[in-house]
């Protein structure tokens, strides 16, 4: 089945029965029986469908929300294009930009991601179209406009863009199927060992009407053609962008970085007082399934401009996973190797108390890369060290589950291995959780408060809406 509208009478019915989500052939590990005894209560929220809004989406979509307006950029599977709608909460009316954006076609259509925020003067910040490519970057001509969007990715907005490295010209066309990958890196001749070539962007909108992104920086090596840069699989980076509304300017950071090994994957979260939270999956190699074996945490001040641990120490950057300096939400269980695959990547909120609350898959196989067994856990910040539960439940592969902090309590948004899409709630700041099944939807990707009772979450192209 599949869900459209659930009430709280008819979820307490469906949530009845409990888990057997953790099926494995080997015995099972603690986590894993815990994972299949969680306990499910009587819901105390509302589920609705507001638009299913595209037939079906390629790659990891993002959204931002404003007056009571989802903002929804996404790549269409049907041609491969970006495209952005504006969906109202209340009504599910759904309006469509004529403006299309270049993505990484279907060459790689995983790889098809994007991220969204709004600043406080209500302009639309959209990137869309990168896998080792340099920032490809757009904002509304209008504020709260999807209507059109000015291309500003070039050397006058980014100051470390490189105007001579046109990988412009082999961007996807239907003419080739729009199959053109990012080859580009072997076909231009560039010799800019620092420059930016970027994939996974996430991007986050303060309450103070600044904005910040992350993204991951390639590798790069001059052993290509005729000393040209090359792509290479170990020192990926991760670089943090901050934008002052006021100003509209762009200030970088080359936050994360170590020698031989790569800061792969970062999520953010932007607090009520506009510190941004930060989120990190380093591995030692990029080569196939991913490797994850370090899980670490910043705190970004916007005011001060500077980087925190958890328990408030001001840290130095750019920051190694091993630095002593860093603060890590999980604390590795092996030492680095090329195919050791302990975590997945991470999400994070606060919650009441103002402490950091990570979810993030772990891995009960045997660290397997190739055979991994995910089970939920969150890590969460008691005011003196950081606390991980075990296994909440089981999860389908590259499944990162979302959460907020919503009506006094922590909700994560996932889905098990028999495709049920399950709230996860604490009463306790992230201590211990109620769960709830809603049935058989596809897996959310990014969760978002709309108001203080109301959160909206994306699963791949349906948007939904929880009222607690």
């Amino acid at each position: 089945m599949t869900f459209s509208s659930i009430t709280k009478a008819s979820l307490a019915l469906m949530v009845a029965s409990a888990l057997s989500a953790c099926n494995q052939t080997a015995a099972p590990s603690p986590e894993a029986k815990q994972a299949s005894q969680s306990q499910t209560k009587q819901a105390s929220f509302e589920v609705s469908k507001i638009s299913r809004f595209v037939n079906d989406t390629s790659g990891s979509s993002s959204i931002a929300v404003a007056d009571k307006h989802a903002y929804i950029t996404y790549t269409d599977s049907a041609d491969y294009l970006g495209k952005i709608v504006k969906v109202n909460i209340e009504t599910g009316e759904v309006e469509r930009s004529e403006q299309t954006f270049f993505t990484i076609g279907d060459g790689d259509r995983s790889h098809n991601d994007s991220a969204m925020a709004i600043d406080g003067d209500g302009f639309v910040h959209v990137w869309i179209g990168m896998h080792n490519h340099q920032m490809r970057y757009y904002r509304s001509n209008a504020p709260y406009s999807i209507e059109s969007f000015t291309n500003l990715s070039n050397s006058n907005t980014w100051a470390s863009y490189d105007d001579t490295y046109n990988d412009w010209q082999y961007i996807p066309t239907p003419a080739d199927g729009n199959k053109t990958y990012y080859s580009h890196i072997k076909k231009d001749q560039n010799k800019n060992s620092d420059i930016r070539l970027y994939s996974y962007p996430h991007a986050v909108s303060l309450a103070n009407g600044d904005i910040a992104i992350i993204l991951r920086r390639a590798g790069i090596d001059l052993n290509g053609v005729n000393g040209s840069i090359r792509d290479i699989n170990f020192n990926e980076k991760q670089d943090f962008y901050y934008y002052d509304h006021k100003l509209k300017t762009w200030t970088e950071y080359e936050l994360l970085q170590q020698q031989g090994k790569n800061a792969y994957m970062s999520k953010l979260y932007a607090d009520k007082d506009s510190n941004v939270h930060i989120v990190t999956a380093w591995s030692q190699l990029h080569r196939g399934g991913n490797t994850f074996q370090r899980g670490t945490y910043l705190k970004f001040n916007s005011q001060n401009k500077t980087f925190h641990r958890a328990d408030g120490k001001q840290v130095d950057y750019p920051l190694a996973a091993d630095d002593p300096q860093m603060d890590h939400f999980y604390e590795w269980s092996g030492t680095w190797g090329d195919k050791t695959s302990e975590i997945q990547t991470p999400q994070v909120t606060l919650n009441s108390d103002g402490y950091p609350v990570v979810t993030y898959p772990y891995n009960i196989n045997g660290f397997s890369q190739n055979n991994p067994l995910w089970v939920l856990r969150v890590s969460h910040f008691n005011g003196e060290k950081w606390v991980s539960t075990n296994g909440l439940d089981s999860l389908r592969n590259y499944n990162r589950p979302p959460l907020t902090n919503t009506s006094g309590m922590i909700n994560i948004f996932s889905a098990d291995l028999q495709k049920n899409v399950t709230i996860h709630q604490s009463k306790d700041g992230g201590k211990t959780f109620d769960q709830f099944k809603l049935g058989k939807e596809r897996y959310p990707f990014h969760a978002i408060q709309v108001d203080a009772t109301t959160d909206v979450f994306l699963s791949l192209n349906t948007l939904y809406k929880v009222v607690y």
